[in-house]
């Protein structure tokens, strides 16, 4: 697989804008956690006259992988929290891309984590 570019960086807690796709596509975001870093990222609308909190779009649970997920055109931002149980300061990358740039498979794909295939 093609690795997206990262370049929004925390520790622990946080949130980062979402740069979305042209409107005619679908955005992308993929995300790296360290090796013990445990993290929910939801969907944030956050607005000048609304923040809501919009469902959960991953759950990193240890290990440095990648995983990607479909972030729909609503939110505005992302809202990473770190699991009660893990790491206090999970490191965390996040980057975004448009689903039609992301390369085509032509016959099968094997993996052990969810991801976004065109």
């Amino acid at each position: 697989m093609e690795d997206i570019e990262l370049p929004h960086r925390g520790r622990g807690n946080g949130t980062v804008p979402v740069s979305h796709a042209p409107k005619s596509e679908t955005t992308v975001v993929e995300i790296k956690g360290g090796a013990l870093a445990g993290f929910y990222v939801y969907g944030l609308i956050n607005t000048s006259d609304r923040l809501e909190q919009g469902r959960m779009l991953v759950k990193h649970n240890l290990g440095g992988h990648r995983v990607r997920a479909i972030v729909p055109r609503e939110y505005t931002h992302l809202k990473v929290k770190r699991m009660s149980n893990g790491s206090p300061f999970p490191s965390w990358k996040i980057g975004f891309r448009a689903a039609g740039s992301l390369p085509k498979w032509v016959k099968s794909v094997e993996g052990r984590h969810p991801d976004v295939l065109l």
